[in-house]
C-alpha cells in the first residue's frame, strides 16, 4: 500500500466505525430517543458526551450499559422531565435535576468497574457505565 493511500483508507475506516457506532442499538431498560446518545471524542473536545434521561417513569438510554474508556474525559448529561436527584454512583456525586431540565456531571473515568446512574425519588437504575 502506498504511504499516500493508507492514511486516506485509515481516516475512512475510522468514519465509518464512528458513525456506526451512533447506530447500534440493544436492548435497554427504557426507549432509545434522539435525546439519548454517545458521542465518542472530537477535535472541538476531548470528553466522550453521554446524554441520557428519565421520561414518563423510565430511563431513556441508548443501551442499558454504555462502554468509557479508562482514562478518558467524560461529559454525562441527563434530562428528566420531573423534579429529581440524580446520583452517579462513579464519584458518589449528586445532583438536583428540575423538570423539564439537564444536570450535566464531567469527571475523569479513571476507576475501572460498573457504575450506576440512578434516580432517587423514583429508585430507579437509568442506565450504567462500564469503565474499561
Amino acid at each position: 500500500m502506498t504511504r499516500t493511500l493508507r492514511p486516506l483508507l485509515t481516516c475512512a475506516l475510522l468514519g465509518t466505525l464512528i458513525s456506526l457506532t451512533g447506530c447500534s442499538s440493544s436492548s435497554s431498560p427504557g426507549a432509545s430517543s434522539p435525546a439519548a446518545s454517545t458521542t465518542a471524542s472530537t477535535a472541538a473536545s476531548d470528553a466522550q458526551v453521554i446524554k441520557v434521561g428519565w421520561a414518563g417513569g423510565k430511563p431513556v438510554v441508548p443501551s442499558a450499559r454504555i462502554p468509557v474508556k479508562l482514562g478518558s474525559k467524560v461529559r454525562l448529561e441527563v434530562t428528566s422531565d420531573v423534579d429529581e436527584i440524580v446520583h452517579l454512583h462513579f464519584n458518589d456525586a449528586e445532583q438536583d435535576v428540575a423538570a423539564g431540565g439537564t444536570v450535566v456531571f464531567t469527571f475523569t473515568a479513571d476507576k475501572p468497574g460498573v457504575y450506576d446512574v440512578e434516580v432517587h425519588k423514583a429508585d430507579q437504575l437509568i442506565v450504567q457505565l462500564q469503565i474499561s
